[in-house]
């Protein structure tokens, strides 16, 4: 992939996983609502922070085993695996109208801290945030770095602009009182983004097999 291909991917990759319903996605709605959108942007910069030493962590970690074709051909498998799962869960709780878009509030770690440190407790706190970057991220990583430090930097700044814009739009839901997305809609982009990822799931593991092979 070249960057602005990882780019691109990464936003709609990560954008996939920011709007299933979740621990940030509530708290940033309890802090939107008790506190307006700059507290919903705070609860944005604490997730960002915690994938910026992520990322960073990984590329260090990533940087002396690359030049192991068998390593990264099974990077690519376990994340093409992990990836087509994600896709099959979308679709399938489409299919069986499970997905909803809810916009009510809930108690939770919001309120007890501040909303930077919300973010952040909410990201640590999600088992499925480590999963996801232990396989599919680290898949992404292993490719940014094929472009040097400007592939790392497209790759997080494309996934990280996901989980801010689908945050805000959420927040300003909560703010304005109005609901943009209809139930409907957002099952279609939802489906939509499933059957994108099933479709990526298969060029993941398509370079992991040419690694490998």
């Amino acid at each position: 992939m070249n960057i602005y291909t990882l780019f691109i991917t990464a936003f709609l990759v990560g954008l996939s996983g920011a709007m299933m319903p979740g621990p940030l996605v509530t708290v940033a709605l309890n802090e939107s609502l008790k506190k307006g959108l700059g507290a919903n942007l705070m609860v944005s910069s604490g997730h960002a922070f915690m994938e910026a030493l992520l990322v960073f962590s990984l590329t260090l970690g990533l940087g002396s085993i690359l030049n192991s074709p068998t390593i990264m051909g099974i990077i690519g498998i376990v994340g093409s695996l992990f990836l087509f799962k994600m896709a099959y869960d979308m679709v399938k709780d489409v299919l069986s109208g499970k997905v909803s878009l809810d916009m009510k509030s809930s108690n939770g770690t919001s309120g007890k801290f501040g909303p930077g440190l919300s973010g952040v407790l909410a990201t640590v706190s999600n088992p499925y945030w480590f999963l996801w970057w232990v396989t599919i991220g680290t898949s992404y990583v292993a490719l940014s770095i094929k472009n040097g430090t400007a592939g790392v930097l497209f790759f997080y700044f494309g996934h990280i602009l996901s989980d801010f814009s689908w945050l805000f739009i959420v927040g300003l839901m909560v703010v304005t009182g109005k609901k943009y997305i209809s139930d409907r809609v957002y099952r279609s982009i939802i489906f939509i983004m499933g059957s994108f990822l099933g479709v990526l799931s298969v060029y993941f593991l398509y370079s992991g097999i040419r690694f490998l092979a």
